[in-house]
């Protein structure tokens, strides 16, 4: 009896124990980087964490004022990329396999495939005005925001059977909108751009790949591709050149930066 009753309170030991018990989450991989005064969010594959403090602080003497994981009602934990949205003061957490989780004032909102997202693989979010864009494994969708309404209403996707065929793939791993209002969607069969007026119109897409109608302006085909521009160029980064060019693509010539150390090629990431 004695020994039945020890067993009982270690048993209720344990069990009491275990409410004080608190999730860590691993966030030292970062996928992603957003700021907004004093404040900066990152995103990593243990959720996102925000951390706080004066732009003349060194990283470590600013404080962490919040981790916001699964237990915070995220979609998931693996946190790809961030967009803080002006127009609703809310932050949209994009998943690498489960959609969208947008957090604004009145809590945390998901975002999937039954609210038209064509893939819960969310690669970039842009926002443009009242327009959110949310380049996906399965296409593009853009979402717009109602005056007053505080949840995104989807407006239209976008993708290889909408456009017919002007855009050539659909997984679209990057996305960049320029001054000019120029979008650009990197791809597993290269590069494409159309204006953002003119997403409906077929003829307005161009692409930037060899093997494929367009501007003539060729790159090779190649997956992975990364995009950044400023207001005269654009830069598309391999995994062993980067290529720049004029944003009017006037010249057909694309130039090119490879990173060789002796007689061996780095990888770019």
């Amino acid at each position: 009896m004695k020994h039945i009753l020890c067993i009982v309170m270690i048993l209720a030991s344990a069990l009491l124990g275990g409410q004080n018990w608190q999730v860590i989450n691993n966030v030292t991989h970062v996928h992603d980087i957003e700021k907004s005064g004093d404040t900066i969010y990152f995103s990593s594959w243990g959720g996102v964490v925000k951390i706080q403090g004066d732009d003349a602080l060194p990283f470590s003497e600013m404080q962490q004022v919040q981790q916001i994981s699964t237990g915070d009602g995220l979609v998931s934990n693996d946190i790809r990329n961030l967009a803080l949205i002006d127009v609703t003061q809310s932050l949209w957490m994009g998943s690498g396999y489960d959609g969208i989780s947008i957090l604004n004032a009145a809590g945390m909102q998901a975002l999937g495939s039954d609210l038209g997202l064509p893939s819960s693989r969310v690669y970039k979010i842009i926002e443009s005005e009242n327009y959110i864009l949310v380049a996906t494994a399965l296409g593009l969708a853009v979402y717009y925001y109602l005056p007053g309404v505080n949840f995104p209403l989807i407006l239209e996707q976008y993708d290889s059977f909408t456009t017919s065929g002007a855009l050539p793939n659909n997984n679209i791993t990057d996305m960049l909108l320029n001054s000019n209002r120029q979008l650009f969607l990197a791809h597993d069969s290269g590069v494409s751009y159309v204006h953002l007026d003119s997403l409906a119109i077929n003829s307005a897409w161009h692409s930037l790949s060899s093997g494929s109608s367009g501007s003539g302006n060729f790159l090779p085909i190649d997956r992975g591709y990364k995009l950044s521009a400023n207001d005269t160029k654009i830069a598309v980064a391999s995994s062993k050149k980067v290529y720049y060019h004029d944003l009017d693509f006037t010249n057909p010539a694309w130039q090119s930066i490879t990173t060789v150390f002796g007689n061996e090629t780095k990888d770019i990431s």
